[in-house]
C-alpha cells in the first residue's frame, strides 16, 4: 500500500507539473490568446515589469499601454490578431531566459513569425520582455 501511494504521488507530480501555466510557451500562450479575445489588459500584464518600487506607477503604465494599443487597433479590424501557432521554445544556456517563436496570422489571412524573449520575474514567473533580443540568449 505504501509503494502504491508513494507511486501515485509521483505521477501526480508529474501531471502537475506537465499541466503547469508557469512555462515561457504558456505565457506567451496566455498573451497570445488574450490577443485574439482582444483583451489587451491581460496581454500588457504578461509583460515584465523590473521596477515594481512604485506599484500605482506600474498601474497606470499598464493602464497606458492597453489604452494606446486599444486605439491603435481602433481603425485597424483587419490587423487584429486572428489566430497563431507556436513554433519552438528555447532557452539560454543559464535558463535564465527563453525564447519563444509563434506564427500569428490576422484577419486578411497574413502570416506574420516572431518571437518573444521572456524572463524569470521574482516570483519566479515567466513574463515577456517588452523589448528583448537576441543578446538576451547569449546569457
Amino acid at each position: 500500500m505504501k509503494k502504491l501511494s508513494i507511486l501515485l504521488l509521483a505521477v501526480y507530480s508529474m501531471l502537475l507539473g506537465a499541466c503547469s501555466s508557469n512555462t515561457p510557451t504558456q505565457t506567451v500562450k496566455k498573451a497570445l490568446d488574450a490577443l485574439v479575445d482582444n483583451n489587451y489588459e491581460t496581454y500588457v500584464r504578461s509583460f515584465y515589469v523590473e521596477d515594481k518600487s512604485d506599484p500605482q506607477k506600474v498601474e497606470d503604465d499598464i493602464q497606458d499601454l492597453v489604452r494606446m494599443i486599444e486605439r491603435n487597433l481602433e481603425n485597424h479590424e483587419d490587423e487584429k490578431v486572428k489566430s497563431y501557432e507556436i513554433l519552438k521554445e528555447e532557452q539560454s544556456r543559464t535558463g535564465k531566459y527563453a525564447r519563444v517563436t509563434y506564427k500569428t496570422k490576422n484577419f486578411e489571412d497574413k502570416e506574420t513569425e516572431s518571437n518573444f524573449y521572456l524572463i524569470k520575474d521574482d516570483d519566479g514567473n515567466w513574463k515577456i520582455v517588452m523589448f528583448g533580443t537576441e543578446k538576451l540568449m547569449e546569457d
